[in-house]
C-alpha cells in the first residue's frame, strides 16, 4: 500500500523543481556576497545588533521605523540557538566578534523558509487547478522579477515580507471557492498579512487583497479583527518607542524626499510621475502586470466573470494601484515587493484559471516543453542580470587580503559613499548607531576592545571610534603616518574624497598623501597620510581656552564667571552646591530645567572646538553638549559616550568643526539633560 501511495505521488516532486534551483542561484548569491560588511550592512547590521538585544533580554530596540519587529525577534530566535550550540558564556560578545557566523545562519535559514514558501504555493495551486504544469508556472511568476532575487539573500525586511507574500498567494489560492475549513484558512492569512505590516508598513496594501476576495461580511470583519490584533500582537515588544515610529511616519507622508526629507508638502507631481517613469522602465514583469490589469476588467466585463476571480482581481487591481501611489511619493524600487511576490502571482492565477480549460486540451507533452523553456529562460535572465558570468568573487575579499599582509597599521576609514568596505568598522558602528541608549553603554565597551585601533569618517559626525569622537589634527598629530581608506565605486573618485576629507578638516597644508594601493574592481583607495607633526602640534594648539568652575558670579549676578573676561556662562538659578568634583558648586540639571550654561562664541575666532564637561547621575544618563547656531538647524551632540559609573564623576568631550556654508556670525553652546534623572 505504501509503495502504491509513493508511486502515484512522486509526479508532486516536480514541485521541488524552481524552488531547488532558486536555492541553488541564492547559495551562489552568498558566496559572492562573501561578508555583508563588505557590500551591504545597510540595515543588516542595525537588524542584527536589535536582533541581538532581543535575545538578551531587552527591548530597548533603537530601530522602529518600519517596524521590523518580527524580523528582529526571527533573529533573536537564531542567535540565541546559536549561541547555545555555539557555548557561548557572552552571547554579546560573541555576536559581536563573529557577526558574519551569525548572519550567515539567518541568511539561510531566510532562504530556506522562502524555498519552502515557493513549494507550498505550487503544491496549493496544483490542489486547486489540479494541473502540474500550471501549478509549476504559478511558481515561476514571482521570479520574473530580477529584484526579488537581487534582495531576497540579504537580512532586511523585504526576505520576511517575500515569504510571507508567497505565503498568502498560497492559502488564498487554496482558499478559492472552498466550502468548509474556511474560517482556519482566514485565520492563517490575518496571521500572515499582520506579521507583513508589523515587519514593514509600507506594505499595508497587502490587507486589500484578503479582504475585497473574501466572500462574506463575516469573514471580512473577521479578518479585519485579526489583523488589527495580530499586527499590535506582533509590535507589542516595542510599543513603547511606537512615538519614534508614528514620528517617522508623520515625516514621510508630509514631505516629499525620502525617509521625511524634502519639501514639506504632501505630493510633488514632477517626484511622483519621474517615479512612476523609473518603475515602468526597470522591470519589464512590472511593466506587464500593469499592462494588463486593465485587460483583464475587459475580459471580467466581457465574458462576465463574477465570484472569486471577480473579487480576486479587484483586491489586485485596488492594492496595485495604492503601492505605486505610495512607492511613487518615496520611490524605491524595493518597495514593491508586494506587488512581485503577491500581486503578480495572483495575476497569474487569474490568467491561469481563466484560461485552464484550453491549456487541458493541449498535448501534455507540448505544455511540458513549453514549461521547460520557461524554466530555462527564467533562470537564464537571473543568472545574466545577476552577471555571474564575471565570477562570484566579491573583489572586495582582495583588499581585505592585501591589508591583513601587506599594509598593516592604523587607519581612517570614510564611511561615506558606500555601504560596503574592507573593514568591519563602519557597519558595527552603523548597527550601533541603531541600538538603545542602555544596549549602547553595554556594546559600546565591547566593541571598543574587539576592534581597537582605527578611526572612522563621515562629512556629517567627523573622527570617531565606538566610544569616543576626536579633532582631525589631534589624529593627525598622534598619528604622524596613518592610511586612509576609501570606497567610492571608482578609484579616482576615492582619492578624491580622501583629498576632500583632508581639506574639509584644513589640514592640507600639513598632511602629504601617497597612494599605496588600489583596486580597480571594486574603486578602493588606500593612501598614506605622511603628516609635519611640529607644524599641526602648533595649528593644534587651541586660540581660545574658556572654562568656568561654576563657584564665581559676574558682578551683575546673573552668569558664571569664566577663565576669560570676555565670556561668562547663563545658569545661575540651577547653581548647587549638593556635590561638587572640585571646590563647593556644580549646575543642577532636572527634568524640568533641562538647559543651563549656555555660552556664544564668535565665529571669527575659529572653526574647530572641543567641549568638554563633567557629570554624575544615578541612572547613569549622561548629560549631552549641544551646540546650535541660532537660526540653523546645526545641531551636534557628544557621540562618544564613557564609562559612567553609578553617582561618579564622569568625563564627557565633542569634538567637531563647522562646515564651511555655516554662515552665521556665532555659534551658541549648552549643556542637555535628556533624562529623567537629575
Amino acid at each position: 500500500m505504501r509503495l502504491k501511495k509513493f508511486v502515484n505521488d512522486w509526479p508532486n516532486l516536480v514541485f521541488l523543481l524552481v524552488p531547488f534551483l532558486f536555492f541553488t542561484l541564492l547559495l551562489f548569491r552568498i558566496v559572492e556576497t562573501h561578508f555583508y560588511f563588505q557590500v551591504w550592512y545597510d540595515p543588516v547590521y542595525a537588524y542584527l545588533m536589535n536582533g541581538l538585544t532581543f535575545s538578551l533580554g531587552s527591548n530597548d530596540i533603537g530601530h522602529t521605523d518600519h517596524p521590523g519587529t518580527p524580523l528582529q525577534i526571527f533573529i533573536a530566535i537564531f542567535i540565541s540557538i546559536l549561541g547555545w550550540l555555539r557555548g557561548s558564556n557572552d552571547l554579546a560578545t560573541d555576536v559581536l566578534t563573529h557577526p558574519e557566523s551569525y548572519l550567515r545562519i539567518v541568511t539561510i535559514a531566510l532562504i530556506v523558509i522562502n524555498c519552502f514558501m515557493l513549494w507550498i504555493l505550487g503544491f496549493f495551486a496544483y490542489k486547486k487547478l489540479r494541473n502540474r504544469n500550471m501549478a509549476v508556472t504559478l511558481q515561476l511568476i514571482p521570479l520574473f522579477t530580477f529584484q526579488l532575487f537581487n534582495f531576497l539573500p540579504v537580512v532586511a525586511c523585504e526576505s520576511v515580507i517575500i515569504l510571507l507574500s508567497i505565503a498568502i498567494a498560497s492559502f488564498i489560492i487554496l482558499y478559492d471557492n472552498r466550502e468548509e475549513g474556511g474560517l482556519n484558512l482566514v485565520v492563517i492569512i490575518a496571521l500572515f498579512s499582520a506579521l507583513s505590516v508589523a515587519t514593514k508598513i509600507s506594505t499595508l496594501s497587502i490587507l486589500i487583497v484578503p479582504f475585497f476576495f473574501f466572500e462574506t461580511k463575516k469573514s471580512k470583519v473577521i479578518f479585519v479583527i485579526l489583523s488589527l490584533a495580530f499586527i499590535i500582537l506582533f509590535i507589542s515588544p516595542v510599543i513603547a518607542k511606537l512615538e519614534n515610529f508614528t514620528g517617522f511616519l508623520g515625516k514621510i507622508a508630509t514631505h516629499t524626499g525620502k525617509y521625511g526629507s524634502g519639501d514639506a508638502k504632501l505630493f510633488d507631481s514632477v517626484i511622483f510621475f519621474q517615479a512612476i517613469k523609473q518603475m515602468i522602465m526597470k522591470e519589464f514583469a512590472f511593466t506587464i502586470h500593469l499592462l494588463l490589469l486593465p485587460v483583464g476588467w475587459i475580459v471580467i466585463r466581457k465574458r462576465k466573470i463574477t465570484g472569486s476571480l471577480k473579487r480576486l482581481y479587484v483586491g489586485i487591481t485596488i492594492a496595485t494601484v495604492i503601492q505605486v501611489v505610495l512607492v511613487g511619493r518615496h520611490y524605491s524600487f524595493h518597495y514593491l515587493m508586494p506587488v512581485f511576490a503577491l500581486f503578480m502571482p495572483l495575476h497569474g492565477y487569474f490568467w491561469i484559471q481563466f484560461f485552464r480549460e484550453k491549456i487541458n486540451t493541449v498535448s501534455n507533452w507540448k505544455v511540458s516543453l513549453i514549461l521547460i523553456i520557461l524554466i530555462i529562460v527564467v533562470f537564464g535572465r537571473l543568472i545574466v542580470r545577476n552577471k555571474f558570468e564575471k565570477g562570484i568573487t566579491n573583489p572586495v575579499e582582495k583588499t581585505s587580503q592585501a591589508i591583513k599582509s601587506e599594509w598593516k597599521g592604523k587607519y581612517i576609514i570614510l564611511s561615506d559613499y558606500n555601504n560596503g568596505c574592507a573593514f568591519i568598522d563602519p557597519a558595527l558602528r552603523f548597527g550601533f548607531a541603531y541600538s538603545g541608549g542602555t544596549m549602547k553603554k553595554i556594546f559600546a565597551p565591547i566593541l571598543a576592545s574587539v576592534y581597537p585601533g582605527n578611526y572612522i569618517w563621515n562629512s556629517r559626525d567627523g573622527f570617531f571610534n565606538f566610544t569616543t569622537s576626536f579633532i582631525a589634527s589631534d589624529i593627525f598629530s598622534i598619528n604622524p603616518q596613518i592610511y586612509i581608506y576609501s570606497n567610492a565605486g571608482k578609484c579616482e573618485l576615492s582619492m578624491v574624497k580622501i583629498s576632500d576629507m583632508i581639506n574639509q578638516n584644513g589640514l592640507s597644508e600639513f598632511v602629504k598623501l601617497k597612494k599605496v594601493y588600489q583596486n580597480e574592481k571594486s574603486g578602493e583607495v588606500i593612501a598614506l597620510a605622511i603628516t609635519d607633526k611640529e607644524a599641526i602640534m602648533k595649528f593644534n594648539t587651541p586660540e581660545l581656552v574658556i572654562e568656568t568652575s561654576m563657584e564665581e558670579l559676574t558682578a551683575s549676578g546673573d552668569q558664571f564667571k569664566s577663565n576669560d573676561e570676555e565670556y561668562s556662562f547663563k545658569g545661575v538659578n540651577f547653581q548647587s552646591r549638593q556635590f561638587a568634583r572640585t571646590g563647593n558648586s556644580s549646575l543642577l540639571l532636572t527634568p524640568s530645567n533641562q538647559f543651563g550654561l549656555n555660552i556664544t562664541i564668535p565665529v571669527s575666532i575659529g572653526k574647530r572646538f572641543k567641549l568638554e564637561f563633567w557629570q554624575r547621575s544615578t541612572d547613569q544618563n549622561q548629560a549631552l553638549v549641544v551646540a546650535s547656531a541660532a537660526q540653523s538647524e546645526l545641531f551636534y551632540k557628544t557621540s562618544g559616550q564613557v564609562e559612567n559609573k553609578k553617582g561618579e564623576w564622569t568625563r564627557s568631550e565633542l569634538n567637531f568643526v563647522l562646515p564651511d556654508n555655516f554662515t552665521e556670525a556665532a555659534i551658541q553652546f549648552y549643556l542637555y539633560n535628556p533624562a529623567s534623572d537629575s
